[in-house]
């Protein structure tokens, strides 16, 4: 595959978890992800084979997109460090853009839903040991002594992606219900 077409791709892949995240993976349409890429569907077609191969591959480009952008900032010197580290750099993604939002959306669902394929398994057992080095990096590097404090590391992560996306998905919830609220009542007016 040439770079142009591993580029399409990538827009394909951004384009679609938008979509996915907006719309869900069931209503979201592929002549929808082909006009918002700005390609035509024999192209998608030319590039994936189904909606479903780029759900799929839409799931592992979030695992791989959250491992780098978020542990690329962590760098903890002890444990409520790296707490506080987490809860903060998963914040900022969120407030970003919508695409960290939809990514973060995908990334639960992948982590927490059905395992589809080989390939997205292999994805997430290789999320899973990268992020358990970056544990053990840790545990060494503070030297810790109990080995329950790498499954606290474990919790502790987990925890604050979700306290942090459900806190941002109510906020962003609330804002759209009263921006839909306020545009309804110009309507009736």
């Amino acid at each position: 595959m040439n770079q142009n077409e591993e580029q399409e791709k990538r827009k394909i892949l951004r384009n679609s978890i938008l979509l996915f995240s907006k719309k869900g993976y069931e209503k979201t349409r592929v002549n929808e992800i082909s006009q918002s890429t700005h390609i035509s569907v024999a192209t998608f077609y030319e590039l994936f084979s189904s909606k479903r191969e780029v759900y799929e591959n839409a799931k592992i480009y979030a695992i791989n997109y959250v491992n780098k952008e978020l542990w690329s900032y962590i760098k903890p010197k002890n444990l409520s460090d790296m707490y506080t580290q987490i809860q903060k750099r998963v914040k900022n993604m969120l407030e970003e853009n919508d695409f960290n939002y939809a990514i973060f959306d995908l990334y639960m669902e992948t982590l927490f839903g059905e395992i589809t394929s080989d390939e997205l398994a292999k994805s997430i057992e290789n999320h899973e040991r990268y992020k358990r080095g970056k544990y053990v990096d840790f545990y060494e590097a503070m030297n810790l002594k109990k080995s329950y404090e790498l499954l606290l590391l474990d919790t502790f992560y987990l925890c604050n992606i979700f306290a942090e996306f459900n806190e941002f998905h109510a906020q962003k919830k609330k804002y759209y219900y009263s921006k839909e609220m306020s545009e309804n009542s110009l309507l009736t007016q």
